[in-house]
């Protein structure tokens, strides 16, 4: 495995590694200082399970319904927003040139490509490389949505297996997340907000050597035993995801 000043960047990513101007840096903070306003006032956030957050890095998973989730769960630490960073489809976010624009002073994206890789595709090797070197800029985190979109119903869809391989491949805890309240709030295809209580209810972080049976994977190929670990991963998140969904809280 390549050192992480090995890895090479292309230039239209480099953003992810510097040091935002002061402008800018000014305006991640003033948009971090709306949300929270927001979610303490507008839209009233309560989190439960907080202490489960790990101090060392980590990939928060959660059910998908609203563009406000990202903040939701960024809201639910006491780090700033600029010690994360989503995995975000780039057919939608970087290819549209207004998106990436606002996107550059609200949030830090790492792009993933939901089409075969080909020509101007990201690879998911860079991907996972991107990722790499921002986790390695300081305690820095992942925000993932198993989903790959927002829910359309506010049910909650079954989940991909990028989140669970991402987490495998840079030894990340994940740390599941269930939040209710965002679809009555923000759903897909509205642009105003509607106020509304919402929770958050943060599970324990779930590592990759509790989420499959190693014993039962001897005589597989590393490929094979790498998939079905993914599979049982992804399935814990999910499972666990939804559990956290039925406690009742006041």
């Amino acid at each position: 495995m390549s050192s992480i000043q090995d890895i090479a960047v292309k230039p239209e990513y480099e953003y992810l590694f510097k040091r935002p101007s002061w402008p800018l840096n000014f305006l991640k903070y003033l948009f971090e200082y709306y949300c929270r306003t927001v979610l303490s006032l507008y839209c009233p956030l309560t989190v439960y399970g907080r202490e489960n957050i790990p101090e060392e890095s980590f990939m928060f998973c959660s059910n998908h319904n609203s563009h406000m989730d990202v903040t939701i769960l960024m809201s639910t630490s006491k780090e700033h927003f600029n010690q994360y960073s989503m995995i975000a489809a780039k057919d939608y976010w970087f290819d549209d040139k207004l998106k990436k624009f606002l996107t550059s002073i609200i949030l830090t994206l790492i792009p993933i490509d939901r089409v075969r890789a080909g020509d101007g595709k990201l690879s998911i090797t860079e991907t996972v490389d991107l990722s790499r070197k921002f986790l390695a800029e300081g305690n820095r985190n992942l925000i993932y949505f198993p989903e790959g979109t927002r829910s359309l119903t506010g049910e909650m869809g079954r989940f991909k297996k990028g989140a669970a391989a991402f987490a495998i491949n840079l030894g990340l805890p994940v740390v599941p997340v269930h939040i209710k309240g965002t679809h009555e709030a923000l759903p897909k295809g509205r642009i105003f907000m509607k106020p509304t209580r919402i929770t958050a209810m943060i599970g324990e972080p779930i590592y990759y050597d509790k989420s499959f049976d190693a014993a039962a994977y001897d005589g597989l190929d590393a490929k094979k035993a790498e998939d079905r670990a993914v599979a049982a991963m992804t399935q814990d998140i999910e499972d666990t995801i939804r559990r956290l969904g039925e406690v009742e809280h006041g």
